[in-house]
């Protein structure tokens, strides 16, 4: 079944994927007219079941499926309804929840919207690259190298794309970005330099090729 929400279905699950994907009915709005939670049931984008509330009454509990999770990521430009009074507090709240992902991984709502995208690295960044690490590290490879000095270094390059070309070389094994395990070692410049991978601050760069 190829289903297609509704621009007000659609703000539905934008407003229950904002509350972690569940919520109790009376708390949903825009409220789901009959009509529409049917829809979204037969199409198996959302679960129900009566649950009792925290102040003791029973009310409908409604949960999102893998399958809206999964609609909602790649339809992130499905048309929405612009009549309902909730679409503003739904906006609110993803920008909430967006503002500190941002925020962990450096990039700037600048970056987002800028009608600009910023160009892929180029070999000329990659040399520049090796040319800072061979500098810090004393022309020796496999020496580890401070990810603040590197920045320090390299400041004509912006961070995001220093950033895609520091995991492209980590994907391709020409470098190895690690952490520093021992805390007491860590100084500010370390920490707001470092990059997060796969939910882990790295603080240092081994060139291996």
């Amino acid at each position: 079944m190829n289903f297609q929400p509704s621009p007000l279905q659609a703000l539905i699950l934008w407003r229950l994927l904002t509350s972690e994907g569940r919520a109790y009915l009376t708390d949903i709005r825009p409220k789901p007219k009959r009509r529409d939670r049917e829809a979204l049931l037969e199409a198996k984008f959302i679960e129900e079941q009566w649950r009792r509330k925290p102040q003791g009454s029973r009310a409908i509990y409604v949960q999102l499926t893998d399958r809206a999770w999964a609609w909602a990521g790649e339809h992130m430009d499905a048309k929405l309804s612009h009549r309902s009074p909730a679409a503003g507090p739904i906006l609110q709240s993803f920008l909430a929840r967006l503002q500190p992902i941002l925020q962990s991984r450096h990039i700037t709502l600048a970056e987002i919207f800028s009608s600009t995208q910023a160009p892929p690295p180029s070999e000329d960044s990659e040399q520049q690259l090796r040319e800072a690490y061979f500098h810090l590290s004393g022309g020796e490879r496999n020496i580890r190298v401070r990810l603040a000095q590197l920045r320090q270094q390299l400041g004509a390059i912006p961070r995001p794309r220093l950033d895609e070309l520091l995991l492209k070389l980590q994907r391709e094994g020409k470098l190895v970005l690690s952490p520093l395990d021992d805390s007491r070692e860590i100084l500010p410049e370390d920490q707001k330099a470092a990059l997060s991978v796969a939910g882990f601050k790295r603080h240092l760069v081994y060139m291996q090729k």
